[in-house]
């Protein structure tokens, strides 16, 4: 992991490896599926391929709504999922930040999807494994 995406989703700060983002789009209204979970907004279609999109703040139990603008979609070998965020900040050299596991006191939820915090100074990110919230979504 080189590059970060830095980006938020209510209060919080998030990071992905930017290796695993296939784009960035602004909000697209999703088409619901019904009878999916909350968290799962629906599905996009962009340039004839199709995508679950899921409310990453839902998903985390973020109790600041803000205002989603963003969806990021994230990739792996095999599948493609959108992630809607409030904002998309930057992008920078995961070398600058310091690694430290999760408190142990750290709510399940997030413990499913957040690999690790990564902190400059005063400034903490909640790192996400790509890997793990494409996994966890495909399974739903």
């Amino acid at each position: 992991m080189e590059k970060i995406l830095i980006f938020t989703v209510g209060s919080q700060t998030y990071a992905l490896d930017a290796a695993c983002i296939s784009e960035i789009r602004g909000k697209i209204q999703p088409t619901p599926l019904p009878g999916s979970p909350k968290e799962i907004l629906g599905i996009i279609n962009i340039r004839g391929k199709i995508f679950p999109v899921i409310d990453l703040g839902v998903r985390l139990s973020s109790d600041v709504v803000g205002e989603k603008k963003v969806i990021i979609i994230v990739k792996n070998e095999e599948k493609s999922i959108g992630i809607l965020v409030d904002n998309v900040s930057d992008i920078e050299d995961s070398s600058k930040f310091t690694l430290q596991n999760l408190p142990s006191t750290t709510p399940k939820n997030i413990q499913n999807l957040v690999t690790a915090i990564m902190s400059e100074g005063d400034r903490m990110i909640f790192f996400l494994e790509a890997e793990k919230i494409i996994s966890e979504i495909a399974a739903v």
